[in-house]
């Protein structure tokens, strides 16, 4: 029995520590649940998509008061791009972060302008409001983006419930529209998630459709598939 004591006394000393850690891991999770920044990020969706729907771009504009402080003051989606037909003030629009470290926000629409800048086209500058989810102020972009535009992003509308980013992802030659290649993909959203694009936005060398990394002038293509045929929804050239 005596033999016994100590190899009892270890098993509780290392029972408490295990209980210990537990209960220090379960802390852990929950302060990192609570420290998860939902604002914006619950809003409600449709859960089918058409040619009318809109995927456009933008980017992520922060702000400071002086070039001294340390705190963001504003963060907008900036340059909204793609937008046809106008949308009533108020509405939703969705906002994919070409990063998954990002969350997917829904922004309302707070102005827009009728504009008529590119020759029988008529498009509409679209205003959202202000982001408020903490994440956006403290995402580090690439080496290659300043501090003030961190990252870009794609907008849907009408938002689609299932939408999600397929990031660093090469797709096969059949589940992209003809004369698209992985190389200049800028971003591919999945509405269903079969894991396949439904709508990719494409960034590219005008004069040779190749990567534009380096170009001296860049153009731009956007594909929605509708019903398993894909329809080229947006161009852009320099004018």
């Amino acid at each position: 029995m005596k033999q016994l004591i100590p190899f009892l006394v270890l098993l509780f000393l290392i029972s408490c520590e295990n209980t210990k850690k537990e209960a220090s891991n379960r802390k852990l999770e929950t302060e990192t649940i609570k420290t998860i920044d939902t604002t914006q990020t619950n809003f409600a969706a449709t859960n089918t998509w058409n040619a009318s729907t809109t995927i456009g771009e933008a980017t992520v504009l922060r702000t400071k008061e002086t070039d001294s402080s340390t705190t963001w003051t504003q963060i907008q989606a900036v340059n909204v791009f793609g937008f046809k037909k106008d949308v009533p003030l108020g509405d939703i629009v969705q906002v994919i972060p070409l990063s998954k470290k990002l969350p997917i926000l829904g922004l309302k629409v707070t102005k827009t302008t009728k504009r008529d800048d590119f020759e029988d086209d008529i498009w509409y500058e679209v205003h959202l409001e202000a982001v408020k989810n903490k994440a956006y102020a403290t995402f580090v972009g690439s080496k290659k983006r300043s501090d003030e535009y961190p990252i870009d992003l794609l907008v849907v509308y009408p938002a689609v419930e299932n939408c999600i980013l397929l990031e660093n992802k090469p797709f096969k030659t059949d589940d992209l529209p003809k004369n698209i290649t992985n190389e200049i993909i800028k971003g591919a959203l999945d509405f269903d998630n079969d894991g396949l694009p439904d709508a990719i936005v494409c960034e590219f060398c005008c004069e040779n459709r190749m990567s534009a990394d380096e170009c001296e002038y860049f153009c731009g293509e956007t594909y929605l598939n509708v019903d398993g045929k894909w329809i080229l929804i947006n161009s852009s050239s320099p004018a």
